[in-house]
């Protein structure tokens, strides 16, 4: 009886520690989305306060331009907030076959004319014949545009990203390496983290919400993989990612 009440107790501190836990995450999470909520409807505020007093044309025109603009990123913002909500109510149930391959080729299809725009070289290396895993082919086809989003963001002109692919023993390894500013080691710990940014005061017009890691972290775990990133200033960004292969039959 005493060893019953025992672990009855035992278990409702672990409940209790888990529900503190998801109230400070909970917590963190609304106080970032609000910090980084704000500077884009001030900025919304500012412009429609410039444009109901501006008497000329042309100052009309670019600060609606910027309303525009600054409304875009706040969709973005939101649509990322929205996303993780999502990801956080998947089950294995949705699981379906997942071909790599295929999945890789829509990526850098995908985004080659932005690579062409940016006079960035992209290319994919192992990609054909990559095995079959089991999955959610559209929310791992966003955690790797997420990747190559940020790569390529980082990435000078005349410079590389590339997508490559190989399978060691059950798994199979896809990497994503670009010629970019790179990252210095005090930050790697925390890239994956939510609203987590290297640069504090990148412009806002780059819509970089410091969610976009964190988002692609979520779904490679959700499939049973890892994710790894390996950079260095001036030297580029690699970020390892790892899955779990379909046993045969």
């Amino acid at each position: 009886m005493e060893k019953e009440r025992t672990a009855l107790l035992v278990a409702k501190e672990a409940q209790v520690e888990l529900e503190c836990e998801r109230s400070r995450l909970l917590s963190e999470f609304i106080q970032s989305a609000s910090h980084d909520l704000s500077t884009p409807l001030s900025i919304i505020n500012t412009s429609v306060a410039v444009v109901e007093r501006a008497r000329d044309e042309q100052t009309r025109l670019r600060h609606v331009s910027t309303i525009k603009q600054t409304a875009q990123v706040l969709q973005t913002i939101l649509e990322r907030m929205f996303f993780i909500v999502k990801l956080e109510s998947m089950v294995d149930t949705d699981r379906q076959p997942l071909i790599l391959s295929s999945l890789v080729d829509t990526l850098l299809v995908s985004h080659a004319e932005r690579a062409a725009q940016q006079q960035i070289q992209l290319s994919g290396e192992g990609i054909a014949g990559l095995p079959e895993i089991s999955g959610h082919p559209a929310q791992m086809l966003r955690a790797l545009q997420e990747i190559l989003r940020n790569a390529l963001q980082h990435t000078e002109p005349g410079g590389r990203v590339t997508v490559s692919g190989q399978v060691e023993a059950a798994q199979v390894v896809i990497t994503i390496t670009d010629t970019g500013s790179g990252i210095s080691a005090e930050h790697i710990p925390r890239v994956f983290d939510r609203f987590y940014r290297v640069e504090q005061y990148r412009p806002l017009e780059d819509a970089h919400t410091g969610l976009g890691l964190s988002i692609a972290k979520k779904v490679i775990e959700l499939h049973g993989g890892t994710i790894t990133l390996d950079s260095a200033i001036q030297q580029g960004t690699t970020v390892k990612i790892t899955l779990p292969v379909t046993p045969p039959g």
